[in-house]
Formats: C-alpha cells, sequence, structure tokens
C-alpha cells in the first residue's frame, strides 16, 4: 500500500510538474517532511548498550537499532526515499527546461535531503568501512543469539 502511495505521490509531482516545477517541488518538500518524520518516530526506539557488544557495535546499534528492530521496515522505507531522490532530478530536468533554474540547487538539496533519510532507514547498504560491516554482522548475530 505504501508503495502504490509512493508511486501515486510521485507520479503527482511529475503530472503538476509539467504545468510548473515548483508544484513538483512542493509535493517533494512534504513527502520529505512526512519521511523525516516517521524516520524520527521510528527511531523512538531505543536499543541500550549491551555489555556483550563491541563498541563500535554498540554505537551502531545505537544509532540504527530502529533498522534491526524492523529491518524490512528500514528496507522499504529506504527504497521510498531513494525513488524520490531520484524523481526529483526529473523536476530538475523539467524545470531546466522550462528555463527555471531554481530546480538545480532544489535538486541538490533534495538529493542529499533524501540520501540521508535512505541512509539513516537502512544503514547496512551504505557501510563502507570493514570495521562498520564487522559491527553489523556483530549485532545480527547478538540478535539472532537472544531469539
Amino acid at each position: 500500500m505504501t508503495s502504490l502511495l509512493t508511486l501515486a505521490t510521485l507520479g503527482s509531482a511529475i503530472w503538476f510538474s509539467l504545468d510548473d516545477p515548483t508544484y513538483g517541488w512542493i509535493i517533494h518538500g512534504v513527502a520529505l517532511v512526512i519521511l523525516f518524520l516517521i524516520l524520527q518516530s521510528v527511531r523512538l526506539n531505543h536499543c541500550i548498550p549491551q555489555n556483550d557488544l563491541s563498541p563500535r557495535a554498540n554505537e551502531i546499534l545505537r544509532d540504527y537499532g530502529h533498522y534491526y528492530l524492523m529491518p524490512s521496515t528500514g528496507n522499504d522505507f529506504c527504497g521510498y526515499a531513494s525513488m524520490f531522490a531520484f524523481f526529483g532530478w526529473i523536476i530538475t530536468a523539467i524545470g531546466l527546461y522550462k528555463a527555471q533554474l531554481i530546480g538545480v540547487p532544489l535538486g541538490l538539496i533534495n538529493h542529499y535531503a533524501f540520501g540521508q533519510i535512505a541512509k539513516s532507514f537502512n544503514p547496512t547498504a551504505f557501510f563502507l568501512e570493514e570495521s562498520d560491516k564487522a559491527a553489523h554482522l556483530e549485532v545480527i548475530a547478538w540478535f539472532e543469539r537472544r531469539m
């Protein structure tokens, strides 16, 4: 259901952008606020530090505990945020075609903001350092031992 709502929102943003890209940016801004509020509400699930985890694993558990508690939800919302980041560039292109140069900085801000939200919903797709990947595996193993 959320996927359909996301696609409908993106489709309407593109549709209204064909008339005036400002409308597409307004729809995108509302979606940004909604996803940010959802992220803040799921972050309320705090995980307390565990003695049997390394300091880095405890840090990842503290920052991204919501992902480990609800991984499929994190994956879904990461995908939604990524789709909004991509479709923002389409609105930017429409704005450039219509000679609205304000779309370029808005496109950059949009890409950065939705990218950060996507990373916050599912950090595992963005772990680059081996220490982060090892800490992630340690947290998963810790959860599996508890189940």
